[in-house]
């Protein structure tokens, strides 16, 4: 047990070392030496763990990606899909949503150096990249694409991502750069009382955006003749 122990120890300190610096410094820049020294580590170990460089990153792909794997929305979703049935509902339920997804993104168990990475790793044509396409992006749309098109009645998936978009950027753009939002604020800190507000803010904005699109579908059906569906 207590080498079995070790054995886990050792891991995760390679895989949080090599995190930090692919983040910092890009993947082709770093060395495994760099990465073992960083982790005060014998360098063999990461061969004896990983096989090498790209079986390491592969590891740290998992542990940032590790919180979205189980599909978190999806499961909200499922579980308060009665919330559908009224219009304080479903404002309930996209709030629910957002302020998960916050928790996920925000979350302090998570180094800082995940969403930076997952960030640089999707802007280039790496297999990684695909993994988190996979396993984050595309559940992420989906549940919120299922929402927008069950409360609005709107089937554009253009509009859709549009929505998307702005109620998950605030919070993408603080998790791939929180050293530059320290440097911003006038405390040089990021403190959960700005990530609240954030928060609150994204879910009042996704729910007029909501509001108005819906007010517009309902204008443009009425136009054709047709009475609009009660929420």
């Amino acid at each position: 047990m207590a080498a079995y122990s070790t054995s886990e120890t050792t891991k995760r300190r390679l895989i949080m070392a090599a995190g930090e610096l692919f983040a910092q410094n890009g993947i082709k820049a770093v060395t495994t030496r760099t990465i073992a020294e960083k982790a005060g580590e014998n360098l063999g170990l990461i061969k004896y763990h990983f096989g090498n460089k790209d079986g390491l990153l592969d590891a740290v792909i998992d542990y940032a990606i590790h919180p979205w794997t189980s599909n978190p929305l999806k499961e909200y979703l499922a579980e308060n899909e009665r919330l559908f049935a009224s219009a304080g509902g479903q404002e309930e339920l996209v709030g629910g949503l957002i302020t998960l997804f916050f928790e996920v993104v925000f979350s302090k168990e998570r180094p800082a150096w995940c969403g930076m990475l997952m960030f640089q790793i999707l802007q280039r044509n790496l297999p990684a990249s695909k993994k988190i396409f996979d396993r984050v992006a595309v559940p992420i749309l989906d549940t919120f694409s299922s929402v927008f098109r069950r409360i609005t009645g709107d089937e554009d998936s253009e509009r859709a991502f549009c929505w998307i978009v702005t109620l998950t950027s605030p919070a993408h753009l603080l998790s791939i750069d929180p050293h530059t939002f320290k440097k911003i604020h006038k405390n040089k800190t990021a403190p959960d009382s700005i990530l609240l507000k954030l928060r609150e803010m994204t879910i009042r904005s996704a729910l007029t955006n909501l509001g108005a699109h819906r007010t517009r579908q309902d204008s443009i059906i009425l136009q054709c003749g047709a009475s609009p569906q009660p929420n």
